[in-house]
């Protein structure tokens, strides 16, 4: 997240808009267009409390680390 940081907002903001951030979204067919950094803390736990039962953790887990190696 931005921790409010208005120069990272910003630039997250623009990258957003522009539609250069899609490789960079989390799990993006859970949530498509959900930008995490854009978010507050509030609304991302509201956003994981209100998720459907996902893959199970192994799954999850082998999926965030190739999203990571991907960047």
């Amino acid at each position: 997240m931005s921790d409010a940081d208005p120069k990272k907002l910003e630039e997250e903001k623009q990258r957003h808009l522009s539609g250069k951030d899609q490789d960079k979204q989390s799990h993006p067919e859970d949530a498509p267009g959900w930008n995490e950094t854009l978010a507050s803390e509030s609304e991302a736990v509201i956003k994981a409390e209100l998720s459907e039962d996902g893959p199970p953790s192994k799954e999850l887990q082998e999926k965030t680390v190739k999203h990571i190696n991907r960047e």
